[in-house]
């Protein structure tokens, strides 16, 4: 398996097709079990490779990824993982992946949060579309008649934490 010739080529036909070149780095390192970056450490990539018997098997990962890239599937159903600001949300098939414009709604309304005097209500109408997001945002601390209103309608999600998005 020559690494640099099967990026070259994989580059390439991504090229052909409209498709950024990176995908290909994407795709390799997901089928070695590294980042992106570690692809660009030789000695990491060789011991990596060292470690499987089978390298054909691997290159075969590799290609069928490549064809289904090459069909436009998208990057992070084939890798099953999407970025979202800090995080790493699994993906596939009938979930939708998360819209880099999303990530800047999420960060004017982040701001807007900041800005709230303490006691007011900050809730979503879909409190279940915010669980394993609930750490990573900054909150609006709650007082008095607030916190009982957001107990009311937020249900679980205000039991793991004293603040509400």
């Amino acid at each position: 398996m020559h690494i640099k010739e099967i990026l070259r080529d994989a580059k390439s036909q991504l090229a052909e097709s409209g498709i950024s070149e990176v995908d290909a780095e994407h795709l390799l390192a997901h089928v070695l079990g590294l980042s992106r970056m570690d692809l660009h450490n030789p000695v990491l990539v060789d011991s990596t490779l060292l470690a499987f018997e089978d390298k054909d098997v691997l290159e075969e990962q590799f290609y069928d990824l490549l064809d289904r890239r090459l069909n436009f599937e998208p990057l992070q159903y084939l890798t099953g993982v999407a970025g979202f600001r800090y995080l790493n949300i699994e993906v596939g098939p009938g979930v939708l992946v998360p819209r880099p414009e999303s990530e800047l709604l999420v960060e004017a309304v982040l701001q807007h949060i900041e800005n709230l005097p303490e006691g007011v209500i900050v809730t979503a109408h879909e409190p279940m579309s915010l669980r394993g997001l609930n750490e990573a945002i900054p909150v609006v601390s709650l007082t008095g008649e607030a916190t009982n209103a957001a107990r009311n309608d937020t249900g679980e999600l205000w039991t793991r934490s004293p603040f509400v998005l």
